[in-house]
Parts: structure tokens; sequence; C-alpha cells
């Protein structure tokens, strides 16, 4: 009945979903522009209600705010002074070193700055360092403004540096001064006569890295990219540069994963369709990835890289460079969100088109959400109190907004399409998804690893010292003693015991100094308690002993009841037909079974 209602309700506002999802609100009125790079969740007063915060361009000059909504409901907004460029919500301080809740600070990119807000009021303006301007620039500039050179000579001055040096490395007051048109030159230059020339860095980028850990609610740093190809890792408690390196173009996006104290990597897209990737303050010389199309929208899945061409591909990168697989659209890619679902360890991603959204699963499409409105970008994650929150922006600047069922199912969807995959001609076979048991097993043993290994290691050791003192004492403890009647010395009679348990060998070695008698018949005879041992042949004939020639035959002793840790010595006896005593006695000296390794 719900189901049906949450369907009627999104019906009524352009948007079909599936029974995976609950229609929450929308409001087609809220006028936003923005794009995905602006938009993101915060649990902006620390008490467990992500909020949805979003920095509007307003109309690209004026009206741009950083604005908060609790559901569809505006609660609160806080002026831009800059065209914004990316929004983050980041943690300058650990969990655990407070009582209170940790209330999240906000981070705007804007210009050459990040601003940022705590409690949605201005708290901290970091603006990253200039760069020197080229020196030809610069003496082009003081002769202007010491009267030594003309406005037409400036321009032909720069025009020469610019084709030296090129457009990008030259001040942004130079780089505007040659595109204008000659009747604004005037009024341009009178605004910075007798300026310096500075040289000031554009963010194009910015994303959040964990500090200490990628799993807990640890303090974040934030990294940020610049029009000129630098990249800085930024400590939020000092606002100081920890690492600093540099891409050979402009970067558009940027994607972290693991922990900045610990082992991580940074993902950096370049306007130019290539993949660097910077570990420990150190970027690949060359780019890892180079896509043939220009690339659209990036995300990272389980440390996959999925990039969006404009060719309609989606494909999935490593973060080494290796491309596990491609899938070719029907449409026109708008963008790509992760999407994950802790609770039931669902994983994949969003393709958004115009007027539709795919939810893939391993390469399978499990559910699709149309509209009527062209959708511009969406937003996924934790949003008010639900684990899976998605937010959809429409092209007139309206609002969507639904969370996943708790009780949504993917795996029957999934397992299902990649059933009838794998039973077309030249498919791999189904391999089943991984259970909340065998997660719950490899989470266990994450946390556990350095305990596990310290008990590994102990009973390695403790195995080798009982095998070392196993092998001494039966190296240098006699097992077996040998009784030999004086009128038979010229028999040679030896046995010898091998094995740890619970079956054991008896080898026994007859040996004749005199010449050959076939009418002598010899038996080999053992001697045993039954209730501990069991030997299969407790009478051995013997042919008749050559001069010389030694004769070994082998038997079987089985302990009974191992658990036991019993022993008792076992006599072999050599015998002769018609003869009243026996010609040899070995007394076998059994050791104590080990416990067996099989059942």
């Amino acid at each position: 009945m719900l189901s049906m209602l949450t369907a009627s309700l999104s019906k009524q506002h352009g948007v079909e979903i599936s029974d995976k999802w609950i229609f929450a609100l929308a409001d087609n009125n809220t006028h936003l522009n923005c794009d995905k790079e602006c938009v993101g969740f915060s649990d902006f007063y620390g008490d467990g209600d992500y909020k949805l915060i979003i920095a509007d361009k307003g109309a690209g000059k004026y009206n741009m705010y950083l604005k908060v909504y609790k559901g569809v409901t505006f609660i609160g907004e806080s002026v831009l002074v800059d065209l914004p460029t990316g929004i983050l919500s980041f943690s300058s301080e650990s969990q655990s070193q407070a009582h209170d809740p940790v209330v999240p600070s906000v981070a705007v990119a804007t210009g050459t700055s990040v601003l940022i807000f705590k409690n949605l009021k201005p708290f901290y303006k970091y603006t990253l360092p200039a760069l020197e301007p080229n020196p030809d620039e610069v003496k082009a500039w003081q002769k202007f403004n010491g009267g030594q050179i003309t406005p037409d000579q400036l321009h032909i001055i720069l025009t020469k540096i610019k084709e030296q040096i090129g457009m990008g490395d030259l001040s942004p007051r130079s780089q505007n001064y040659l595109v204008i048109p000659e009747s604004d030159r005037e009024h341009f230059l009178a605004q910075f006569r007798d300026k310096p020339v500075t040289r000031p860095q554009t963010i194009t980028a910015i994303t959040a890295l964990k500090r200490s850990s990628s799993d807990l609610e640890t303090a974040d740093t934030f990294v940020i990219a610049t029009e000129n190809g630098n990249i800085y890792i930024v400590d939020p408690y000092a606002y100081h540069v920890l690492e600093h390196v540099v891409v050979p173009t402009a970067p558009v996006f940027l994607l972290s994963n693991g922990a900045y104290d610990v082992e991580y990597r940074i993902a950096i897209v370049t306007r130019d369709s290539e993949v660097y990737i910077m570990k420990r303050g150190i970027v690949s010389n060359k780019p890892v990835i180079s896509m043939r199309s220009d690339i659209v929208s990036v995300c990272m899945v389980k440390k996959q890289l999925v990039l969006a061409c404009n060719d309609c591909s989606v494909s999935f990168y490593s973060l080494k460079g290796k491309l596990y697989n491609r899938m070719k659209m029907d449409q026109p890619i708008v963008c790509l969100e992760p999407f994950f679902y802790t609770p039931r360890q669902y994983s994949g991603v969003f393709v958004v088109h115009a007027k539709e959204i795919k939810l893939y699963t391993e390469m399978n499409m499990v559910d699709s959400i149309r509209t009527q409105n062209t959708i511009k970008w969406i937003k996924y994650g934790k949003f008010g109190r639900e684990e899976g929150g998605l937010v959809i922006g429409f092209l007139g600047g309206g609002l969507a907004m639904s969370t996943f069922r708790r009780t949504a199912n993917l795996e029957e969807t999934s397992r299902a399409k990649q059933m009838s995959v794998s039973n077309q001609p030249g498919r791999s076979a189904y391999v089943p998804k991984k259970t909340k048991i065998y997660v719950d097993h490899t989470i266990r043993e994450r946390d556990m690893a350095v305990k596990m290994h310290q008990i590994y290691q102990r009973d390695l050791f403790m195995l080798k010292l009982d095998t070392a003192r196993t092998y001494a004492n039966l190296v240098n403890k006699p097992a077996v003693e040998t009784v030999t009647a004086k009128t038979h010395d010229s028999l040679e009679f030896t046995v010898d015991v091998n094995g740890f348990g619970p079956e054991f060998i008896l080898r026994a070695s007859v040996q004749s100094k005199l010449p050959m008698d076939p009418s002598i018949s010899r038996s080999l005879v053992y001697q045993y308690d039954s209730k501990i041992y069991s030997v299969p042949e407790s009478l051995i004939c013997l042919p008749p002993l050559i001069h010389g020639k030694t004769y070994r035959f082998s038997n079987k002793v089985k302990v009974l009841q191992p658990e036991a840790f019993q022993s008792q010595d076992i006599r072999v006896l050599l015998v002769e037909k018609g003869a009243p005593m026996a010609l040899a006695i070995a007394v076998v000296t059994m050791p104590i079974s080990e416990l067996p390794m099989f059942d």
C-alpha cells in the first residue's frame, strides 16, 4: 500500500521510481543554479541529521550564496563573494578527542580562496599562495606605469611574451588586457595603474582526504587543484600545505582514497582527458589513463575509477590504470554518482542521462528512475537520518528527493541478470556475491589482524619447539634393546620403530653368518598389550637365510586410543622351530603417540 502511495506521489511530480525507493519530497521553485561539484551533505549541527548544502552560483556575478536545506525546506544561507567551484564537508577535529559531538565545517572553493564556514557563519578564509609573475611581464607593466611606453606598445609586448611562454603563464591582468576590445583598454588600464602585478591561482577542484583512517569519523584534510596544474594537500588545523605536486595540464576532477598518515591515492583528471595518480607526495610522471574522448564525469567505487566520456561509454579502471570493463550506453551521459548502502553491503554506480537514472551493481542494471524534467545533477549519501538519500537537481532549478528502502533487495535482480547472461554461449559462469557472514569475517580479521598474527607466530614457535624436542628424544634415547643368545651369536637381529603415531612401523633386520640350511624354519613373533596396540601380523615366517644377506621385514602397529597418551614395550622374538628358547629378543620402547591430524 505504501509503495503504491509513494509511486503515485512521485508521478505527480514527474518522477517514476521503483519499489526500491521511497519518494520523499519535491519542489520545482527552488531556482537553484549549481553543478554537481557544488552539492553535498553535512551533519551541519552535529545532531546526526544530515542537511543538504549547496553553493548556488546565482546569476554568475550576483546572488551567490551557500544555502542549507532540511529536506526541501530552506533553513539558512550565507553570502559568497566569488563564483563557487566546489563544496565539501570536513571535520577539523577527531571525535575521539572530545565527548561532545563534532560539528563539521563546510569548505567552499571560490575563485582563489577556500571559505570555511561553521554553523553557517564565516570562520576562516584560506588563500592559496600566489605564483611569481614573469619578469618580462612585470617590466612591461612597470614601463607603462612610468610613462615609458604607450598602451599599444604594452599590448604588443604582452603579445610577444604570450607567444613565448603561453597564455596560461601570464597574470590574469595581462590575460584580460589581451582579450578585451580596444575601446575598453583605457578604462581597464585606469583601474590597475600603479598596482603591482600578481598571479593568483584559481581553484578548479576540491575534495576531502581522511587524515588517519579512511573508515572512522576522523579529522580530514582537503585537496585543492588549481588552473596552473598545482595540487595542494592542506592541513585543516593550521591551514598550511602538507604536500604540493604539479601536473602538466589543468585538473578538473579530484578523487581521493585512503588516509594521509597511512596510505593514500589521489586521482587527478585533467582537461586533456588524462588521469594522473598522486601517492606519498609524488605524482606519476606520465598519465596512467588516457581516454580518446572527453571525460564528462568521474567517481570512485571500491577503489575503482569509473570514467564517463562524451562517446556514451562508461569505463572501469584500477588505480594503476588497468582496464577492468567498459559499458556502452544508448544515450549521452550527464554525470556519474557512487552508490553505497552500508547496512546491506551494497555498492554500485548511478549513470545519469537527460531523463533517466540507471543503477548498476557488478556491471548489471538493477534499477532505473525516469523523470519528465531534464536532469542536471544528482547527489547520493546520508540525508536526514537515512543511510541512503538521493537528491535530483533539474535543469530548471527544481529538486526531488527519495530515500533507499531499507528492505530493498538488489541481489535477486543482479543474480537473475547474471544468470541470464552466463547462460549465453561464450559467457563465464555466474559467481555469487559475497555473503554477509564472509563480510563479517573479513571485517573481524582486518580489525584483529595484529592479534591473529601474534597467535599464529606463538603457535608456530611452539610447534617447532615440540618437533625439536621429539626429534632430540628419538635421537638421544635408545628405543630398542636387543638380547641375543650366546649359542647363536652368528645371527644379527635389530628392530627399529618409525613414525609419530597413531600408526607406527616396526622394521626388523635379520642377517645370518652360517651356511644356509633349508630344513630350519624360523619366525618373528610380536608380543604386545592388545588393549593398547593393534598389530595385523603378530607372526611372520622367515625364508631360509642365505649366508651374509640381510633380510628386512616391516609390520604396522596402531595405537587404539591415542588421546589416552599410553605406551608400553613391545617384544619381538626371533624363534626357531624345535628350539627350547628364542634365538634373539628385541625389546622396543614405544614412544607416546601424537594425536591424529585428521579424524
